[in-house]
This record gives C-alpha cells, sequence and structure tokens, in this order.
C-alpha cells in the first residue's frame, strides 16, 4: 500500500480509496507534465519572436539609419563630455600642486620650513 499523503486531509476528504488517489495523482503528474510543456513552448515562441523582430529590424534600413545616427551622436556627446572633464580635471590638479610649489618654495624662503 502506498501512502500518497492525505491523512491531513479534513475527515469528508479522507472518504477516497487508496486506488481513487492513485488516480488523483496521476492525473496531477499528467498536468504537471502538460504545464510544463505549454510552458517550454511559449519559452520557445517568445525568443523565436524576439529574434525574428530584432532581424526585421536590422533588415529596415530606416531603422538602422535613425539607429546608428543617434547612437553616434550619443556617443560623441558623451565623448565630449569627458574629454573635457578630463581636461578640467588636469587642469585643476596642475594649478593645484602649482599653488602647493609656491607655498613650500615660499615656506622654505621665509625660513618657516627647514
Amino acid at each position: 500500500m502506498v501512502d500518497v499523503g492525505y491523512k491531513h486531509l479534513p475527515a469528508e476528504r479522507q472518504d477516497l480509496s487508496e486506488s481513487q488517489w492513485a488516480y488523483v495523482l496521476d492525473r496531477l503528474e499528467g498536468q504537471e507534465k502538460e504545464l510544463r510543456s505549454l510552458r517550454d513552448g511559449l519559452q520557445s515562441s517568445i525568443a523565436a519572436g524576439v529574434v525574428q523582430g530584432v532581424r526585421m529590424l536590422a533588415s529596415d534600413p530606416e531603422f538602422g539609419e535613425a539607429f546608428w545616427k543617434r547612437g553616434f551622436e550619443n556617443l560623441a556627446s558623451h565623448a565630449g563630455k569627458a574629454g573635457s572633464q578630463w581636461v578640467g580635471s588636469r587642469l585643476l590638479t596642475a594649478a593645484a600642486m602649482a599653488v602647493l610649489s609656491v607655498i613650500i618654495a615660499w615656506l622654505v624662503k621665509t625660513g618657516r620650513l627647514g
């Protein structure tokens, strides 16, 4: 005899025989397999649809031109900002080092650092 784990059910639900429970469990397992198959099929269909959509967009010359134009403009904008920030930070560092050098030279000249 197989324990199907229904002893915790209320009394009105425990009146099923072992064979009836085995049937119910077999049906549930079949439903679970069917749902798993449907889920896998749905995932495959979605993936194929996404791939097809990307291919359609890639083959559209109008979209491709606008896409690459926006990409270039965005890249050029970021590169310009990053370049000016890099130059600005280097200039600020050089100015700070120059001021620090002048202060140290003045301290040494006046004998306060010695």
